[in-house]
């Protein structure tokens, strides 16, 4: 096998590779990626705290990983969760999921109650912008209290 032949090889086997393992069976989509919390209002209060300003949604097929780095010394912060898109203006998040270690909704499928979210119930939530890079979400808790969620996507 020659010299340029080898590396023919290696450059198609390498382009199948990358055309294969895309993300999300292959469906991008809008969801995909990080975002990051960059506002959130209990009834039209500002609630951000440093923590919410700092927290991330990852979004990947339907599993989404919210997280909140604390420091270098205490590591971050992670919770798990899935999620669902319904009518193109609503999503629902279920954070009671459990395995072995963990009860439902507790440990790493607790929600980030420092934005208000609950492990209790499915949250569904409605967006009231969503286009481009920013979206946001409403969300009626269950002491009725109107939470407003607004994101960025960073990458």
């Amino acid at each position: 096998m020659t010299h340029n032949s080898l590396i023919l090889r290696i450059v198609i086997l390498l382009a199948a590779f990358l055309t294969l393992s895309c993300q999300n069976n292959g469906r991008i989509g809008h969801w995909y990626g990080v975002w990051q919390v960059t506002g959130y209002t209990v009834d039209g209060a500002d609630a951000l705290t440093e923590q919410g300003r700092n927290t991330t949604f990852t979004f990947q097929n339907n599993i989404v990983q919210v997280k909140w780095p604390e420091d270098a010394y205490q590591g971050s912060l992670l919770t798990t969760g899935t999620w669902q898109e319904q009518d193109g203006d609503k999503v629902t998040f279920n954070f009671m999921h459990h395995d072995d270690n963990y009860g439902p909704g507790q440990g790493v499928y607790s929600a980030p109650a420092w934005l208000g979210m609950v492990s209790t119930e499915l949250m569904h939530m409605t967006f009231t912008t969503r286009g481009g890079r920013d979206m946001t979400w409403t969300w009626t808790d269950p002491q009725g209290r109107r939470l407003v969620y607004n994101l960025h996507k960073q990458r």
